[in-house]
C-alpha cells in the first residue's frame, strides 16, 4: 500500500517575509542607483542639445560669412528675453539661434534677422547659466567670440558631480570640461573647477 505524498508545497510565513525583506533591501540598493543613472543621462542629453546648436551658430556664420547669435527666448520663442543682460540668465527656459544682421545679438525680424533652431525649455529641473554669456552668445564671420566663456548645465539639486561644463574658447571652440583631479567635478574655460551652478 502506498501512501500519498502529494503534499501542498507552499511557502510558510516566515520565507515569504525573507523573500519580501530580502527584496526590499536589493530595491533600496538599487534606487538610487538608477535615479543616479537616470538623471545622469538626461544631462548629457540636455547638454548635448545645447552642445549642437552652438555649433550650428558657429558653422552658419562662418559658412554665411554673418554673425549668427543664441539667445535666451520668450516662450513662443519669437524674441530674445533679458538682451543686454549683465547678470547671469535661466538659459533652461528655452533659447533660439539666428541670423543676427547686425550683430547686435537681438532677434529683430524688422532687421532682417531669421531663425535658424529653438532649443526646447529642459525638463527634470535642470538649469543652465553663464556667467560670461549671460542672455545671449554672438558668432562672428571668422567663427569667433567676443570673450572665452562657460555654460553650466546642472540638475535640480545643483549637485557638482553631475554637472556638465560647455566651454568656448574667443576662437569660438567648444569644448566639454575636463575632469583635472578625477573628482567628478569638470573645469571650466580657465581650467578652474566649477564651485557652484550658478
Amino acid at each position: 500500500m502506498h501512501m500519498n505524498s502529494n503534499k501542498n508545497k507552499g511557502l510558510t510565513l516566515i520565507e515569504i517575509l525573507v523573500t519580501v525583506t530580502v527584496f526590499a533591501i536589493l530595491v533600496a540598493i538599487a534606487a538610487p542607483s538608477l535615479n543616479d543613472f537616470t538623471e545622469r543621462n538626461r544631462l548629457s542629453s540636455q547638454t548635448n542639445i545645447l552642445v549642437a546648436h552652438l555649433n550650428l551658430a558657429r558653422s552658419e556664420a562662418v559658412k554665411r560669412n554673418q554673425s549668427i547669435s543664441t539667445c535666451i527666448s520668450n516662450s513662443a520663442f519669437s524674441a530674445c528675453l533679458s538682451p543686454g543682460a549683465t547678470t547671469s540668465q535661466p538659459w533652461e527656459n528655452g533659447w533660439i539661434v539666428f541670423v543676427d544682421m547686425d550683430g547686435d545679438g537681438n532677434y529683430e525680424t524688422g532687421d532682417g534677422d531669421s531663425l535658424l533652431q529653438v532649443g526646447e525649455a529642459l525638463g527634470g529641473g535642470s538649469t543652465i547659466r553663464s556667467g560670461q554669456y549671460f542672455s545671449e552668445i554672438t558668432y562672428n564671420n571668422d567663427g569667433s567670440v567676443t570673450a572665452p566663456g562657460t555654460f553650466k548645465v546642472c540638475n535640480q539639486d545643483a549637485t557638482l558631480t553631475m554637472a556638465r561644463a560647455i566651454n568656448i574658447s574667443t576662437a569660438g571652440h567648444i569644448s566639454m570640461g575636463n575632469d583635472a583631479d578625477d573628482d567628478g567635478i569638470p573645469n571650466d574655460y580657465t581650467n578652474t573647477e566649477l564651485t557652484s551652478c550658478t
